[in-house]
């Protein structure tokens, strides 16, 4: 192989820190997005029209997500040609030109979705759309070009043979191959220069696009607090009056959780995408300025860690986001549960919460597939989780009827398309769900107050 990659690895303790890293990150994003794939995909079979363009769009998302995880960084060298010499480098020019192309499709439709994202929230709110009209006006057009796009994006090299190891990230891409004396032996200079040029502009394009929608969405809200404070001082004391008041407020109590969700979502593109590359962006710059060639390895070893942890971290902060309101909702209705509880028992509830739920909250049959340590783990989170429904419980019971069962309340839909217990529409909360894979169980005795009914956001 050409000494031009020969030059320009790291070094050997360097390179193995940095793929355990990206490897580990992108192992989490990979199983983060999968969670969401898995949530959208099991509601679609339950009943179709009860996912809405906002969990389309995350499943869209999510998989461009496993896409680039799995071919980037999960494989990482493994697929480069083993002539490079780089560290676990075992593959050829083949797996090279195939995990070029899925990291291609992956990054570039990754991106593109989390406009559409932003995209949808922003209608939702500050042009006061429905999830139905937004279905109509604009969901398949959007979905048809950010995959075709992804795809020309990601053929377009395959016909100039484009897809070569590149010392910027230590994997397949698009770049060339150089000899000795500097002649291009695989690949296309200029190819390389104009996907270079798409895949920064269009991250670019992100950037500003997503913090643009989530400006105006906050000023929008600030909007309604501001209209709600005059009709509070200024409005008459009618029936009427009292209850268009207590609509806006509802509404704006919805807009604010919405808000949130979109703040959320984009302060975690920017811990992964905005502050990284925009120090890459800064090192290349300044080496395009001083006229030498931008490598990775122009980075500290520092800014290389911080990238390498960050950039494939996008799925598990999104898996987070998105299933937020749901681990929020169980630790309200478990008083004194541990968040990272709730989350197992929203993404895991056939492994660490397997058994029969009675009216005292005690669990039965409890079943395990992680060992003895992993028994230990599932007792001592169950344990939080039937105290606490004890206690909630008891508490109900000495102030209503005996022989009457709670019943819980119907989630209010203020901001159409946006369910305040669940967060959007279709997300329905498998609280209420008996069967679980693996688990013979009877059906649940525990309904919940309209204090447990209420988004915890």
């Amino acid at each position: 192989m050409s000494s031009s990659l020969d030059s320009c690895t790291i070094s050997a303790s360097e390179q193995l820190a940095l793929q355990i890293i990206k490897r580990t990150t992108g192992s989490l994003s990979f199983f983060g997005s999968s969670f969401i794939l898995r949530h959208v995909i099991g509601t679609m079979r339950k009943k179709k029209e009860n996912v809405d363009p906002y969990q389309r769009i995350m499943l869209g998302l999510s998989l461009f997500d496993i896409i680039t995880s799995f071919f980037a960084f999960v494989l990482g060298s493994s697929m480069v040609p083993v002539e490079t010499g780089w560290l676990w480098a075992a593959g050829n020019q083949q797996t090279c030109t195939l995990q070029g192309f899925w990291t291609s499709l992956g990054f570039l439709g990754s991106f593109e979705y989390q406009m559409a994202l932003s995209l949808n929230l922003l209608m939702l709110i500050t042009f006061g759309w429905s999830q139905k009209k937004f279905a109509e006006k604009i969901e398949k057009p959007m979905h048809c070009t950010i995959l075709l796009s992804s795809f020309i994006y990601a053929t377009v090299p395959l016909f100039y043979h484009g897809y070569n190891p590149s010392c910027i990230n230590g994997q397949c891409t698009f770049d060339v191959i150089k000899d000795d004396n500097g002649s291009i032996i695989r690949g296309s200079e200029v190819l390389s220069a104009g996907c270079g040029l798409v895949f920064y502009a269009t991250l670019l394009l992100m950037l500003v696009f997503c913090t643009t929608a989530m400006v105006w969405v906050y000023a929008s809200v600030r909007r309604q607090e501001n209209r709600m404070k005059k009709y509070r001082f200024g409005s008459n004391s009618d029936s009427a009056s009292a209850r268009e008041i207590a609509r806006d407020e509802s509404q704006n109590k919805e807009s604010k959780k919405i808000r949130k969700i979109l703040l959320l979502y984009t302060l975690a593109l920017y811990m992964c995408l905005g502050v990284p590359f925009s120090v890459h962006w800064a090192v290349m710059i300044h080496q395009t300025i001083h006229g030498k060639a931008y490598h990775d390895h122009d980075l500290n070893f520092g800014s290389m860690l911080f990238s390498a942890f960050m950039v494939p971290f996008q799925g598990v902060f999104n898996c987070l986001v998105y299933f937020m309101p749901k681990a929020l909702k169980r630790q309200r209705a478990n008083p004194g549960t541990w968040l990272i509880a709730a989350y197992l028992d929203v993404l895991l509830p056939s492994k660490l919460f397997c058994g029969k739920i009675t009216e005292n909250g005690d669990g039965e049959g409890k079943s395990s597939t992680f060992g003895n340590f992993g028994r230990s783990v599932e007792r001592f989170l169950s344990t939080r989780i039937s105290r606490s429904r004890t206690v909630s419980l008891r508490s109900r019971t000495t102030t209503g009827s005996s022989d009457v069962e709670p019943s819980r309340a119907e989630p209010s839909r203020n901001v159409e398309g946006f369910d305040a217990a669940n967060g959007f529409e279709g997300g329905a909360d498998e609280m209420d769900e008996v069967e679980t894979p693996g688990c013979e169980r009877k059906k649940k005795t525990v309904t919940y107050d309209d204090e447990f009914v209420e988004n915890a956001m």
